[in-house]
């Protein structure tokens, strides 16, 4: 099946971008997810990973197991439910 393109390379082909749970625009070629996604498998990433900046969260404040978060001087990784570790960002 092709969306936006008459020649489909693959079982689902989409020329333009891909937005599931919303309405807005996610820009050409990007897709954008409103909630959750699940991978079952690796992830391979040909550019860069962003995280968005979050709340810095205490030592026993809420979180699961794999929940990344980050600051302007740590990042935060949950190692068991609501229980953090973090490490200090340094230049270098």
């Amino acid at each position: 099946v092709g969306i936006g393109t008459t020649g489909p390379g693959a079982k689902l082909s989409i020329n333009g971008g891909l937005h599931v749970g919303g309405d807005s625009d996610p820009g050409d070629n990007n897709a954008l997810i409103d909630g959750t996604l699940a991978v079952t498998g690796a992830v391979a990433l040909t550019s860069t990973l962003t995280l968005t900046a979050t709340a810095s969260p205490t030592g026993a404040g809420a979180g699961a197991v794999g929940q990344i978060a980050w600051d302007t001087a740590y990042l935060y990784i949950c190692t068991a439910t609501n229980d953090w570790r973090r490490v200090a960002l340094t230049d270098f």
